[in-house]
């Protein structure tokens, strides 16, 4: 059985609440189906629903982007071990940032402890990204930095997505078996590093299954 999951709208506190109740509903279920439409939220809140999604025993977890899928929804985007947008679907990924103004007077101290739990935010969704990807870690942090809209064929090209119309997926049942028989003879030299990592491996496996 199939359990359909909504990420829509911001990324909060009720959001969590709602997707840990919809998982209870059904903890046997064994495959999830994840469809996203989020300008993002709480970074906290995103990574909540990441571990619930993570932690649910279903064998499969897909993921389908609508509209768009900025900020913190990424990281519950990359929940799904295969994750597939529409041919003008919005992905973006940026720095943590803190709004300070709405907090009251800030002295030294606290912009200092502020930008220090910034850049641990930013370095804990780098390597979370940098794993569920198979990219690398420059390659994430390089498109992280510019505050722009992901192209759809450069995020399928650093492993934030795998598919969209227009843009076949990569993804076979057969690839792993013959990705493992490319690194064996040692011909993986020019060949894009994320199609052998175990995340693209997790999403052949993920993209066998009927669609969300």
């Amino acid at each position: 059985m199939s359990l359909l999951l909504h990420i829509d709208g911001e990324v909060n506190a009720s959001m969590v609440e709602r997707v840990r109740r919809d998982l209870a509903r059904d903890p046997a279920a064994n495959s999830l189906s994840l469809l996203i439409n989020s300008h993002g939220g709480s970074i906290d809140d995103a990574k909540k629903i990441y571990h619930a999604i993570r932690q649910h025993r279903a064998e499969t977890k897909r993921a389908r982007v609508l509209a768009q899928c900025d900020s913190a929804a990424v990281i519950v985007l990359m929940a799904a071990d295969f994750r597939r947008a529409q041919s003008n679907s919005q992905i973006i990924l940026h720095p943590t940032s803190i709004n300070p103004t709405a907090s009251g007077r800030w002295t030294a101290r606290r912009y200092t402890e502020a930008a220090a739990r910034c850049q641990r935010l930013d370095d804990e969704i780098l390597d979370l990204m940098t794993e569920r990807t198979g990219a690398s870690r420059a390659a994430l942090a390089r498109e992280d930095a510019t505050e722009s809209p992901t192209p759809i064929p450069l995020a399928i090209s650093l492993g934030i997505i795998h598919a969209a119309p227009g843009y076949p997926s990569r993804c076979s049942s057969t690839w792993p078996e013959a990705a493992r028989a490319v690194i064996r003879s040692g011909a993986v030299i020019g060949l894009p590093t994320v199609l052998f990592s175990p995340a693209f491996f997790a999403a052949c496996k993920a993209s066998t299954r009927s669609e969300p």
